[in-house]
């Protein structure tokens, strides 16, 4: 773990012809080893903020430093690598590829890892055996 540390984060975009701001001047540091809730409405910008702590949006304005890495300075690769081997993200949703199994499934994200396909495949039954899905590993979702 790692401190992280944002500072007068701002996220704009473009609703039509009007500018919405789900996130305005925020700054916030959380310790490491701390426990933060993101809590608010919906529609305050709780997932946008996610978004950028993950990786997956840039914001408009500010910065993001988790430990010694600075989000914000990140060119796309950097960004990728951050991705890859530095957060995890789970979606509401389950974002399945619904052609492939679940052993298939999890290996994605190691495959993209350039994980050799033994390796992977060794780590992702591992995964869905400690949440008690050894089971279901050649299944499809649905």
């Amino acid at each position: 773990m790692a401190d992280l540390r944002i500072k007068d984060l701002v996220v704009e975009y473009s609703s039509g012809e009007e500018s919405v701001r789900p996130i305005n001047e925020l700054s916030l540091d959380v310790s490491e080893g701390s426990l933060a809730i993101l809590l608010g409405p919906s529609g305050c910008g709780k997932t946008t903020l996610l978004s950028c702590l993950g990786g997956i949006l840039r914001p408009t304005a500010g910065r993001i430093e988790f430990g010694d890495i600075d989000l914000t300075a990140l060119d796309a690769e950097q960004l990728s690598e951050y991705r890859r081997n530095t957060v995890g993200i789970v979606f509401q949703a389950f974002n399945l590829v619904p052609s492939l199994t679940a052993i298939e499934n999890v290996m994605v994200p190691l495959w993209a890892a350039r994980w050799e396909r033994e390796k992977a495949h060794e780590r992702a039954a591992d995964l869905l055996d400690r949440v008690g899905l050894s089971h279901r590993l050649h299944h499809r979702p649905g």
